[in-house]
């Protein structure tokens, strides 16, 4: 993944997923570990390019998946609206991730992500 410029003040990065390496699909996350437990976020990525891709929150217990979307010029939007767990959360694991996944191949996807607390 890298970042291409930035689009209405938010960086634009670019990823190419292919070929396919694990039945889990493949993905770019943002990790953001200063997100409290307990709180409410929107989490939104705006996605386009070839191929199909989907939102991802890891939300320190387990994924929540937007609806997957087939790319092309038009840019579209997905969003979640997650609360992250208070209590429950197993030792060790990762802090909360914004991910683009995709379990299409080959993809080609730029995007821009943001997380929006509530």
């Amino acid at each position: 993944m890298q970042q291409v410029g930035t689009s209405r003040g938010q960086a634009q990065y670019h990823a190419t997923f292919g070929p396919q390496v694990s039945s889990w699909g493949d993905w770019v996350a943002f990790m953001l570990p200063s997100l409290s437990r307990g709180s409410t976020c929107t989490f939104v990525a705006t996605v386009w390019g070839t191929g199909a891709a989907y939102l991802d929150v890891w939300n320190r217990s387990e994924d929540l998946a937007s609806r997957t979307v087939s790319l092309g010029a038009t840019p579209q939007q997905l969003s979640l609206v997650v609360t992250l767990p208070a209590w429950g959360v197993q030792a060790g694991n990762p802090p909360p991730q914004l991910q683009v996944r995709t379990h299409t191949f080959p993809t080609d996807v730029r995007f821009t992500a943001g997380v929006y607390r509530q």
